[in-house]
């Protein structure tokens, strides 16, 4: 049985779940043709969309590369994809190490304080408006405000490297790309490359911050300058992008099922739930980057050639109807969870514990002093990427 997905097509980027319930019920992952856009040595990708498929690939980290160089030329990288992510084996764990501390239990802990004055100040702007828009007034002041301070840069910077940010994850979008979006993303690369060589050779720095940390491993000759720019500036987006999604998305699905807002409201302790829940149902970030095969490997019966692209639609695993019941359905109820929002495996998300306890406060306060939200449509406004799930806007009355 084949099938065609177009990833264009308004109704998919209204909806996608109807759409990945169909390849999930596909013998074979399908094969999606690489866009001539895109700089690759590759002729398309095989998309995986069951959750067991998805598992096996994510938490295989010897068959399977991240390293993009394996399919780019060096002309067409650079020192923004220079990061842990886009790594294997020790070079992975190497740039992992230097950058875990600033998301262990203990450093969250100690940042707690600040994750609270952030979200409160900006409660109290919210409260003095008749209407609100959720997305621009609170679910990107969060994350702008908390991944600053960590790294160490003036939080004013934030909406800057933001419109940076999603210019080159439209990008990014294999399945929407077109000329102007890469030459968009290209200038973007070049402005936010051109702000982290300036922002690194200041010598201004909280020695408390991720920045100072990282310049002082550079001066130690545990990671060259390319390196550098590539960590700050992934943690930079990867730091408030997908926070964003998990704001917004979650606080979409909590006030278009109003009884489950009410339940919040009233329970406050299940607000945990209530974000494990946003994240497999509505997931900030549909697929996982490209993988390369290393060599034929065996994917659960599937045969994958040696050098050929896949990728996890991290979503369509989510709601994989062989592991949840009645998957289709938004439960802050739902134990257990297993959904991979965050991947498995040796490259899951570094910031996934920031994250949980950034947006449980978030919640948590805003809940509060807001019990009786609404929206003001019902309609959601979706950005049009493939790639991240998010709102452009959600407008409420407090």
């Amino acid at each position: 049985m084949n099938y065609e997905l177009d990833f264009s097509n308004p109704d998919f980027l209204e909806n996608p779940y109807p759409y990945y319930k169909k390849l999930r019920a596909l013998d074979n992952p399908i094969w999606v043709p690489q866009a001539a856009e895109m700089p690759s040595s590759s002729k398309g990708i095989w998309f995986f969309s069951r959750y067991d498929d998805a598992v096996t690939i994510l938490k295989q980290s010897i068959s399977i590369s991240n390293d993009v160089s394996k399919v780019r030329s060096e002309s067409e990288t650079n020192p923004f994809f220079m990061h842990m992510l886009n790594r294997d084996g020790t070079d992975h764990a190497r740039l992992r190490g230097l950058v875990s501390k600033f998301f262990s239990v203990r450093y969250i802990k100690s940042i707690e304080s600040h994750m609270a004055k952030v979200v409160e100040d900006l409660l109290d702007t919210i409260e003095t408006k008749k209407t609100v828009d959720l997305i621009s007034d609170f679910a990107e002041q969060v994350p702008f405000g908390v991944i600053a301070n960590i790294i160490g840069i003036p939080v004013t910077d934030m909406p800057k490297i933001r419109e940076w940010i999603i210019l080159i994850g439209d990008g990014f979008d294999t399945m929407l790309i077109t000329e102007d979006i890469i030459k968009k993303q290209q200038q973007a690369l070049l402005d936010f490359l051109k702000y982290l060589r300036h922002l690194i050779k200041d010598e201004q720095f909280d020695k408390e911050s991720m920045l100072y940390s990282l310049l002082q491993a550079k001066e130690e000759g545990e990671i060259n300058e390319d390196e550098l720019i590539g960590m700050v500036g992934f943690i930079l987006g990867a730091g408030h992008e997908s926070t964003i999604g998990l704001i917004g998305n979650g606080l979409w699905l909590l006030l278009s099922h109003p009884e489950q807002w009410q339940l919040l409201v009233k329970r406050p302790d299940l607000i945990p739930q209530a974000i494990e829940e946003a994240l497999r149902f509505e997931s900030p970030l549909q697929r996982s980057n490209f993988r390369i095969a290393e060599k034929d490997i065996d994917i659960n019966g599937f045969k994958v050639k040696s050098g050929e692209q896949i990728s996890v639609i991290i979503a369509a695993a989510n709601h994989d109807e062989n592991i949840f019941d009645d998957a289709e359905s938004f439960n802050i109820l739902r134990n257990p969870n297993p959904h991979i929002a965050f991947g498995v495996g040796i490259h899951n998300c570094l910031g996934k514990q920031l994250a949980r306890i950034e947006v449980r406060i978030a919640f948590e306060k805003l809940i509060a002093r807001f019990p009786n939200m609404k929206l003001q449509s019902t309609v959601p406004k979706w950005r049009r990427n493939t790639f991240f799930r998010a709102l452009n806007e959600l407008v409420v009355t407090p």
